[in-house]
Parts: C-alpha cells; structure tokens; sequence
C-alpha cells in the first residue's frame, strides 16, 4: 500500500510536470509566433511608405496581434502633430492636426512626457492625463472609444510622434500589447525616417538647388500629375532672358547667379496655383490651368515687368535685365503633353527674340 501511494505521488508529480512542460512549451511557441509576425510587420514598414500607407498596413497587420478598431500615427510637424487615422470598422481613413499646446490631447501628453500610456477605461481614467477629452475623440459615430494605447516615438532621445491603437471595448489591452506596440513603434519610428529621407532626396532630385524652383524632372512628374485633375485649359509662359551672357561676362557668374535667384523669388511669388520652373541656364516656364488666355497674358506682362524691376548692384553699378515671352494657350478636351506646350511656346518665344527681345509673343496655331 505504501509502495502504490509513493507509485502514484511520483505518477501525480510526472503528470503536473508534464502539463507544466506542455504549457512552457505552448508558451514559447505562441512567443515566437508572436515574434514572427512582429517581425512581418516590421519588414513591410520599413520598406518606403508614406504615412497613409503606414496607417492602413499597421491596421491590418496589428489586427492579429492586438485588439484594434482603430489606430492612428501622429507625426510632429512644427507647432503641432499631424495625424494619419484610419478607423477600421468604417473603412474610413482621414487627417487631422493637433497644436502640440492642445492639453486636451492624450498624444501630446505622451509626446511631452515622452512616455507611453495605456488605459483600459477612458471613461473613468481620462482625468488621470489630460483635463478633459474632446467628443470627437471619445465618441466616433455613437460608439465610446474605451481602450487606447499610445506610444511615442523616438529618435536618439527625441519624440517625433506617437503610434495609437483604440478600441470600443473596456479591459481590452494588457502589458504583452503594451510591449508589443512599443516594438511596433520601434520600426514605425525607422519607417517614418526612412519616408522622410526619400520624400526629401525626391525633393531634392525634382529642385534646382539654386533658384528652388523645379527643375525639368520636377516640371516633368508634376505636369503628369495634371492628367488626374479637371482641366479646362492649359497655358504655358516660357521666358528667357536678354543677353544674360553679358551679366556673366561683365560682372561675374557670381553675378548672374544672384540674378537668376532674384527671378526664381520673383517668380514664386506669382501664386501657388502655377507650375514654376528653370529649365535650364536663363530659361525659364510658367504653366498655369483653368484660366482665360487674357489672364494668361496679364500674367506674362507682370512677369516682365518684375524681371525688369529686379534691381541689383555690383560696386555701386546697378544690374538690370529684360526679359523674351513665348505663350502658347491650349483648351483641347484632353491635356496635351508637355513636350506638345512646350514646343509652341517655344516657338513663340523664338518670335520674341527674333522681334527685337523685351517683349511678349503669342503662337497661334
């Protein structure tokens, strides 16, 4: 009898060690599942993405990690933090911005504080972190955002913005989503460095580095893009200007950078609804759409009354230049392409050397 009871202790202790063993086991495995499919996620954010993009891969990756209805990524922009939002449940994906001064904010505490923040009750804990919760954010389409986690994020020591999850829920998150958001966070932080590098190297690719006007590759992919918009009419503004060889030669290419700058200023400051750019050495093109050909015209006058007021001094000698005009004007149904516009503006602008210089000239088909 004594020698069966031991029997069975040790089969009773072999049992609970195989349970616990097996509970180890499917602990680990569950854990690495966990980290794999973390590290999905990070291989696809860290590829370049824009914001948007970020935001509505996040939702449908994090969506088998942690309990999600909706998420948002706040990006420190200035004197306040744009936010991409997407709420799952409405298929809907929308922008705002908070000012960083908003203390209603639970992103700006986070950012401030530079700490993350879980909270399984807003309704009751809000109070804890901010003085008071905007409606817009606590009640999406009559349905109580009770759940949220947020974590900022961080590069060397500095916030750069805040990764969000919500949910309708109560009691929804615990420590394990915490941790794994702040791991997501890690490679949405490396992800959104990378966006910004290749935003800016596109940029910088589509600028010319002197005047900040586009240069022809800009003119080029930003003139593609007028083929998504209604367009009624398109005209182009070519302008070249007179003997600028001269200014080189008689005052230095120092010179005549400074003069090519002061066009580039002067030209930017012809409204934000145009196309800008130098195309090359002293020529220059203006496309404007949606407007009559008499305002076109106005515009060309005012760009050559600006380009002959542009007043520089080299040793108390003042710099002055004129300016040649083409325009071309074109309504067709369909958006011509550049290389179209651009050959009779061209030409029209062929005229107006031809004619003397210092003046406008219109090609007429």
């Amino acid at each position: 009898s004594e020698q069966h009871h031991a029997l069975y202790i040790k089969a009773d202790e072999a049992k609970a060690d195989k349970i616990l063993s097996n509970i180890k086991t499917g602990q680990l495995i569950g854990n690495i599942e966990r980290l794999e499919k973390i590290g999905n996620v990070g291989r696809k954010l860290t590829r370049n993405l824009s914001n948007d993009n970020m935001v509505t891969t996040l939702y449908a990756e994090l969506d088998a990690l942690v309990p999600i209805d909706n998420i948002g990524l706040g990006i420190i922009e200035g004197d306040r933090v744009e936010y991409a939002f997407y709420q799952g449940d409405m298929k809907e994906y929308s922008s705002y911005n908070v000012p960083l001064k908003d203390e209603e904010s639970f992103g700006n505490w986070v950012i401030s504080n530079s700490k993350e923040l879980m909270i399984n009750n807003v309704s009751a804990e809000y109070n804890d972190y901010v003085s008071k919760v905007r409606r817009k954010f606590n009640q999406l389409d009559g349905k109580v955002t009770e759940s949220v986690i947020y974590v900022p994020l961080v590069i060397e020591d500095t916030v750069i913005g805040v990764l969000s999850v919500q949910c309708y829920n109560t009691m929804a998150y615990a420590s394990q989503d915490l941790e794994t958001l702040k791991v997501i966070g890690s490679y949405v932080t490396i992800a959104v460095i990378n966006a910004n590098q290749a935003k800016e190297l596109q940029r910088l690719s589509y600028t010319d580095s002197l005047t900040g006007l586009l240069n022809r590759n800009g003119l080029i992919d930003c003139y593609g893009k007028l083929k998504e918009e209604s367009i009624e009419s398109i005209h182009m503004i070519m302008l070249d200007l007179d003997y600028f060889k001269r200014i080189n030669d008689q005052y230095g290419h120092m010179m005549g950078d400074k003069a090519l700058e002061a066009v580039g200023k002067m030209l930017m400051a012809h409204g934000s609804d145009t196309l800008v750019a130098r195309l090359g050495g002293e020529e220059f093109a203006v496309i404007l759409k949606n407007v009559s050909d008499s305002e076109c015209e106005d515009k060309a006058r005012a760009i050559k009354e600006g380009i002959r007021a542009v007043d520089l001094t080299c040793e108390l000698e003042r710099v002055t230049f004129t300016t040649s005009i083409g325009i071309y004007h074109n309504h067709a149904e369909k958006v011509p392409t550049l290389d179209q516009i651009y050959k009779y503006a061209d030409r029209a602008l062929y005229l107006a050397k031809s004619a003397g210089r210092n003046r406008i000239e219109v090609y007429n088909k």
